[in-house]
């Protein structure tokens, strides 16, 4: 079991976030490394190269929450369910896609992982803001 531990802390390592879990999105942006700004800046086509890193961190903020829906709409059936575990904080760990999946959530800002201080890997952390529209697009669908 620890080399499948490492495998999964590795995966994540990026990441990862070391301190106190929140659903708080500039919070968050605050907090993670730069690297993973990056990643979570281009995959919501915010020019990293350009900006200064609170621009970058107030237009991602910004598409975060714009491109949410649209981009929630893309998912296939097995990005949906695993994105909708994650949200219920009931995550089928057989399912062998919930990693990939989930790598996609956090490049995105769609879920946040912070380092478990109870014995787990990570605490999952939707945003508070995504959670609000999340539950609004499960009423009227």
């Amino acid at each position: 079991m620890k080399i499948l531990s490492k495998i999964i802390m590795d995966f994540f390592k990026l990441e990862t976030i070391d301190s106190i879990p929140t659903g708080n999105i500039p919070a968050v942006l605050n907090l993670v490394d730069d690297k993973y700004l990056e990643v979570m800046a281009r995959n919501h086509k915010i020019d990293f190269d350009n900006l200064s890193l609170d621009d970058i961190k107030k237009d991602l903020h910004k598409a975060i929450n714009n491109n949410f829906k649209d981009i929630l709409l893309t998912f296939n059936k097995s990005e949906l369910k695993s994105f909708n575990e994650f949200y219920q904080g009931i995550v089928d760990y057989s399912d062998e896609m919930v990693y990939i999946n989930l790598k996609k959530f956090v490049s995105l800002g769609f879920i946040f992982l912070f380092l478990s201080k109870n014995g787990g890997y990570f605490d999952f952390v939707m945003p508070d803001e995504l959670i609000v529209k999340f539950e609004d697009l499960l009423r009227n669908s």
